[in-house]
């Protein structure tokens, strides 16, 4: 009789879909989608959590993408028609700029390189017709020079990295 109880317990027990039953209890809601800027690891069920990064910035609002470049790792630029060395005050017209290219209203802030020799560093305006700031657009963006040209930062020419716009 004990034998009749324990087979019919087990029967029972076992026609449960144990599949389903498992998945219940592994189931982890959240972002699965690795695009994302919050994706998890650890999530296995989709729950509409999902945020993606703007566009031209990354995740944590930086610019990576400046009128198709995305492989510059420094902005620079000119304020005047001479171009003359614009130094630090400088930075925050040409910030602005860059910002307004790709589509943000100004730039919240940004990193500052004053010394080094660099290379990858995108200018607005290569050529002086270029560098007058009503003139800041898609049209006179380019690395001068070439992608591997060194750029030489100083306290005149400094170049910005790591600019986050609103």
């Amino acid at each position: 009789m004990v034998k009749l109880l324990l087979i019919g317990f087990g029967l029972f027990a076992f026609s449960c879909d144990s599949e389903d039953i498992l998945n219940y209890i592994l189931e982890e809601e959240g972002c699965i989608d690795e695009s994302a800027c919050n994706y998890d690891e650890n999530a296995n069920e989709y729950d509409d959590s999902c945020i993606y990064a703007q566009e031209n910035l990354d995740c944590d609002g930086v610019v990576v993408n400046v009128c198709g470049y995305d492989d510059f790792e420094y902005l620079s630029g000119c304020t005047t028609s001479t171009c003359i060395a614009y130094g630090l005050e400088g930075l925050e017209v040409i910030a602005d700029g860059y910002c307004e290219i790709t589509g943000y209203t100004n730039a919240v802030s940004y990193d500052v390189i004053t010394t080094g020799s660099l290379q990858k560093v995108l200018n607005i305006g290569c050529d002086w017709s270029e560098v007058i700031y009503d003139n800041y657009s898609c049209d006179n963006v380019e690395y001068c020079g070439g992608i591997g040209s060194n750029w030489d930062a100083s306290d005149s020419w400094p170049v910005i990295s790591n600019l986050i716009c609103e």
